[in-house]
């Protein structure tokens, strides 16, 4: 990223908008609810003083905090130096959050619409597998094509981009 730039997205992040308007700034991330800066969506002009200073900060890297690094020093480092990111707020990469109720809302009700305003979905995996949300998500191609939730709405039109060999026995690999 650092040397040449680009877009990082998390496996489990879907993109609904380009983000043409976007690579005009050097680096741009987007608020992860109330708590900081998620790096599930990076962009990145290579050499990016912010990215570069990011990284110089990895020298102090603690695995068992991982959050700190990835979410909160994003987020203080932004406060620290304004004109080196540009930050969108959370309905642009994050909305829904990870919260029950907005997984809930996801992947058991049809009652959320994503706008236009909103550039990605990030699936939060990690949090779908949590003993209270591991039952929430799709668990075949048919349960996406038939069962109407705010998330299978969603990802309906990317079906027909799928592998002619896939099956449903790779669907949740």
């Amino acid at each position: 990223m650092r040397d040449y730039g680009g877009i990082y997205l998390d496996l489990d992040v879907i993109v609904f908008k380009p983000f043409d308007d976007l690579l005009y700034n050097d680096f741009t991330m987007g608020i992860q609810k109330d708590v900081g800066l998620c790096n599930a969506v990076i962009i990145s002009r290579p050499f990016a003083p912010f990215v570069t200073r990011w990284i110089q900060q990895y020298k102090n890297f603690n695995d068992s905090d991982w959050d700190y690094h990835s979410v909160k020093l994003p987020w203080f480092m932004a406060k620290e130096y304004p004109d080196y990111i540009n930050i969108l707020d959370e309905k642009a990469f994050f909305w829904p959050t990870w919260s029950v109720e907005d997984l809930e809302l996801m992947y058991k009700s049809n009652n959320y619409t994503f706008t236009n305003h909103q550039y990605t979905y990030h699936m939060w995996a990690a949090a779908l597998g949590r003993k209270n949300t591991s039952d929430l998500f799709p668990t075949s191609i048919k349960n996406v094509e038939n069962m109407e939730t705010s998330f299978n709405r969603a990802v309906r039109k990317f079906l027909k981009y799928l592998p002619d060999d896939f099956n449903e026995t790779n669907f949740n690999e």
